[in-house]
């Protein structure tokens, strides 16, 4: 069975504050909600007990600058084992970079013919079984709410940086209303189909959707489904908007600043199951506009918008490992 790869001044001072899982299957004030549609193949996860929280949590180094000018206003961040991936907010163009984390610099610049960029908030990234690198970008941004439809960008990229195919999908929510969303994760299955799951940005409660894409199902022009899985209280993620998110076979992380909300995920456990516990809260070093965040190989990434901004990192456990999530 495949594992997933892990597909958002000056410092403050330093809490460690760490929740402990939850004992009871959903949190105070969670909703759990059930949905009717067929669950499919299992979720590719491996059989592993959850993680514990960090203790202490780590705290924030920096060793590069990304220093491509092209990248002003990184809203989203993905790890496909190599290189991180992010994109521009609205009006940067239907673009998607490879950043290598070693050097800061970009390592390849993807372009989405056909693709009118509308308000990319977020992407995913991962590493399908066979090995070619998946890329996801999520057009979900909707500061007004009015959208009628939002769209996802499958990227498949070759090992030298370059576009072998892209497909799309519009999508509505269940209940046929707009809402403004910056988190987008990944939900592989058994059989390589992908679950992509999103986070609302500034709702009380916040919303959990899940959408399943199975292959080329839906097609060009096709139209698919978000179903509510899961509403959290604001209550339980502290601070302003999600801004991003991210999940792997060990956890489900939530950036609102000013932290990152880290639920440890048990195998065979849902994105929407995990997030029932209680997180871990990680203090995050202050950004000019952190949004972007990412786990993989062991570490946890942000990176705020602007021009030359740091790649932080943060050493977190079991985060993910080769050669997929």
């Amino acid at each position: 069975m495949p594992r997933f790869r892990w597909q958002g001044g000056l410092l403050g001072v330093w809490t460690a504050l760490c929740v402990a899982a939850c004992e009871a299957e959903n949190a105070p004030g969670d909703t759990d909600l059930d949905s009717d549609s067929d669950p499919g193949p299992s979720l590719a996860v491996p059989d592993h007990p959850a993680p514990d929280c960090p203790d202490p949590m780590p705290t924030a180094q920096t060793e590069v600058t990304v220093s491509d000018p092209a990248i002003a206003e990184a809203s989203g961040l993905g790890w496909d084992g190599r290189w991180l991936w992010t994109h521009n907010d609205s009006g940067g163009g239907a673009q998607v970079f490879a950043v290598d984390p070693t050097t800061g610099s970009t390592a390849a610049a993807v372009s989405m013919p056909g693709v009118v960029a509308g308000d990319f908030e977020d992407l995913a990234a991962w590493r399908r079984p066979d090995g070619t690198t998946e890329v996801w970008v999520g057009d979900v941004g909707d500061n007004a709410q009015v959208r009628v439809f939002v769209m996802l960008h499958r990227l498949r990229i070759t090992e030298e940086g370059t576009l072998a195919e892209r497909a799309s999908w519009k999508l509505v929510y269940d209940d046929e209303a707009g809402h403004d969303v910056e988190g987008v994760m990944l939900d592989p299955r058994s059989d390589g189909s992908v679950d992509v799951v999103v986070v609302s940005k500034r709702e009380d409660p916040v919303v959990v959707w899940r959408a399943a894409l199975e292959g080329d199902g839906l097609g060009e022009g096709g139209v698919g489904t978000f179903e509510r899985v899961r509403e959290l209280p604001a209550a339980v993620l502290g601070g302003e908007t999600v801004t991003g998110a991210d999940a792997s076979s060990h956890w489900v992380v939530v950036r609102r600043e000013p932290a990152a909300y880290a639920w440890p995920r048990a195998g065979g456990q849902s994105i929407e199951d995990a997030m029932g516990g209680a997180p871990c809260v990680l203090p995050l070093a202050s950004e000019p506009q952190g949004e972007a965040i990412t786990l993989g190989d062991g570490v946890l990434w942000t990176l705020s918008e602007g021009r030359a901004q740091p790649l932080y990192r943060y050493e977190w456990p079991d985060a993910g490992g080769a050669p997929s999530r």
